[in-house]
């Protein structure tokens, strides 16, 4: 036993496990995500919020998850009305990625949508220059610690753009083009 009481082997369990925890997000910094940002509607207007845990999981039926905080406003909105949509970012989509990241604040994202083309084609908001779009019903919803993983059965899928895909790597986004540049360059 040491001064305080405890056992020499639990602290330095809580020290392993704060380790694990630190190099554990400085791994999946390493790690090159595609960048979405997640839709729905919150009080009638268009809100997104950017995220990188996103993922297909069926192509027959077509299905999508996506992993959202559920404290956030997006889960909420998303539980209440059972809809979500999916706008994968080109790198032109760079302003509204960071608009839809910023902590804490308001993510109405009239400013960064495209109208829906045809009429009606999807129930969520889309992000305009979006490489494309998936519009989701959500089919389940799992708790996973402190976030929400949504599943969505695919109703509609808009290809929009042909820009490079934006993805985010050690911290901060890079159009998938310049990232292979950089490579053959070193």
């Amino acid at each position: 036993m040491s001064a305080t009481g405890r056992s020499l082997h639990a602290v330095d369990a809580i020290v392993e496990d704060a380790r694990v925890d630190l190099l554990f997000r400085q791994a999946m910094g390493r790690l090159a995500s595609g960048v979405v940002i997640v839709t729905c509607y919150v009080d009638d207007r268009p809100w997104g919020i950017t995220a990188t845990a996103c993922c297909s999981i069926s192509v027959a039926p077509p299905l999508l998850l996506v992993s959202l905080k559920s404290s956030t406003v997006s889960a909420s909105a998303i539980q209440r009305t059972g809809r979500f949509g999916v706008s994968l970012l080109g790198a032109r989509a760079l302003d509204a990625a960071k608009f839809a990241s910023r902590p804490g604040q308001p993510k109405y994202i009239d400013d960064y949508c495209t109208p829906c083309e045809p009429e009606g084609a999807s129930a969520t908001p889309i992000v305009r220059h979006a490489a494309a779009h998936v519009d989701c019903a959500v089919n389940q919803a799992h708790p996973a610690a402190d976030h929400l993983l949504f599943i969505g059965d695919v109703h509609a899928v808009l290809l929009q753009s042909a820009d490079r895909p934006l993805v985010y790597c050690s911290q901060s986004y890079h159009g998938l083009d310049a990232l292979g540049e950089q490579e053959q360059r070193s």
